[in-house]
């Protein structure tokens, strides 16, 4: 009965970060369109974001097609090159 409910357990948890995977993908998504978005709003190509923010174009490059989660500290930095606020910015 023990080993039958752990198996259980472990199911449920999966099927919870499963979802969790597919919600961080379709907002990293929207994040990614909104940089490049605004990225060409401002005539920037990604080495001049890079520059800007103090991340690397690598980084700039991957957050717009999703393939990288963000720190917060990198939100506010790339806020700050777009001179908006971080409601502003995250407004998608």
């Amino acid at each position: 009965m023990a080993s039958y409910y752990f198996a259980r357990t472990a199911v449920c948890i999966f099927v919870v970060v499963a979802d969790n995977y597919r919600m961080d993908k379709y907002l990293l998504r929207k994040l990614g369109t909104r940089i490049k978005e605004l990225r060409k709003q401002y005539g920037y190509t990604q080495d001049d974001l890079a520059a800007i923010s103090d991340i690397a174009r690598s980084t700039i490059g991957n957050i717009e097609t999703a393939s990288n989660d963000v720190t917060f500290s990198k939100l506010g930095r790339l806020a700050n090159a777009f001179k908006l606020s971080i409601s502003e910015f995250l407004n998608f």
